[in-house]
């Protein structure tokens, strides 16, 4: 700290005063002396009545989107504020981790931050360190804010690749976009009102009887259910990071597309641990799926024909399937010959690598087509040649 070194110089001018007598020293000490003092007590009040703000867009995002925040530092006294660094010890990467201001008395500085979020994960914004000192540079001063917001990145959105519909029709069933309708005649309870119900749900002559608003629970019309099934390989050499982003940004992109129409999706991952979405519709199924993507990540050697058998009941031809997988397709075989000799609609897509696994070629041999696609996107053979264009957006 170069206060505590002017300090020494000064105790050396009291020695060498000793040596040499005090007049030959004396307006040196005395300016030293004044000079510290001074810068001690400035550094004390720089942070004095300074206070910050601190405001996010949104806590939400989708990776490639840009987090937004908005910073205040106000200064509530009369004296001017010649330099603040606010520190940011944010784990989101890319981050700005720093910025200087200047604030003159009884004013304020505002700046908007913007960071690219450019992978998906649950992220911390903050704490926030504030610095200053003296003009001297001679003793600094420093407070740590608790401001915090947790954000989360979500997976990035890629464009489709061309794809026969997974899903089979159930009869009688109709297909609405967007959301699911309540239209059907069926009524299958009755509730207590709630603030938001549609008033042409109500059950007047029932709510006349009972002395309370009631309101008609319907049966939804039928829609297909979707399943997806994310096989995360642990990460080798031949499969790393991209292979699952990828992977997990596909995923993403068609449950977002299939809850948008309406219909019930359900999403597994394989890994040593599975996790499970349960199949519903509407925008909390589209938070619950998100927010898992979000964070998985591959973990030991799953089982995919364990976690197929105990949610094979669910499956039928009005129930379709959608397996994204990083590995090499060997425990899939006979889980997947099992459904489809059911007759239940599946369609797999493997990100290709290096090592493409004979598995898939035995999934093949059972009349189920297999898209083989490159981390970036792009549709390969089996060979690993890139033969169509389908890039992710």
């Amino acid at each position: 700290m170069n206060g505590l070194k002017l300090a020494l110089i000064l105790s050396a001018l009291l020695v060498a005063s000793a040596i040499a007598g005090w007049d030959e020293v004396e307006w040196v000490f005395y300016s030293g002396l004044s000079l510290l003092v001074i810068a001690y007590l400035w550094s004390r009040a720089s942070l004095v009545g300074v206070g910050v703000a601190r405001t996010l867009d949104a806590d939400r995002v989708f990776a490639g989107d840009e987090v937004r925040e908005r910073f205040r530092v106000a200064n509530r006294s009369i004296l001017p504020k010649g330099w603040i660094s606010v520190v940011d010890r944010s784990t989101l990467p890319g981050h700005s981790r720093s910025r200087s201001i200047a604030v003159r008395r009884r004013s304020a500085a505002v700046w908007t931050n913007r960071t690219k979020a450019v992978r998906r994960g649950r992220y911390r914004l903050g704490p926030l360190e504030l610095r200053s000192g003296d003009p001297f540079g001679l003793f600094g001063s420093r407070r740590d804010l608790d401001l915090r917001h947790e954000l989360i990145v979500y997976p990035k959105v890629v464009s489709l690749p061309d794809r026969h519909r997974a899903g089979g029709d159930l009869g009688g069933g109709m297909r609405i976009a967007p959301g699911r309708s309540s239209s059907s005649p069926v009524i299958r309870s009755l509730r207590q009102y709630v603030i938001g119900d549609p008033w042409n749900h109500i059950a007047w002559r029932a709510s006349a009887r009972h002395g309370s608003l009631l309101v008609k629970e319907l049966e939804p019309d039928p829609v297909t259910d979707e399943w997806i099934l994310l096989d995360l390989a642990p990460f080798r050499e031949h499969v790393g990071r991209e292979a699952t982003e990828y992977a997990v940004s596909l995923a993403a992109s068609f449950a977002l597309e299939w809850l948008g129409l309406g219909r019930d999706v359900g999403l597994m991952v394989n890994r040593a641990i599975p996790a499970v979405v349960e199949a519903d519709a509407g925008d909390r199924q589209r938070l619950k799926i998100l927010e898992m993507l979000a964070v998985v990540e591959p973990y030991g050697e799953g089982n995919a024909a364990a976690l197929l058998g105990r949610f094979a009941g669910r499956f039928s031809r009005a129930t379709g399937l959608i397996v994204i997988s990083t590995g090499g397709g060997g425990d899939l075989v006979a889980p997947v010959r099992h459904l489809r000799e059911r007759g239940v609609p599946i369609i797999v897509y493997t990100i290709v690598h290096s090592q493409d696994g004979n598995g898939w070629r035995e999934i093949e041999s059972a009349g189920i087509a297999v898209t083989r696609l490159t981390p970036g996107g792009d549709c390969a053979g089996i060979d690993g040649n890139h033969t169509v264009r389908q890039a992710a957006t």
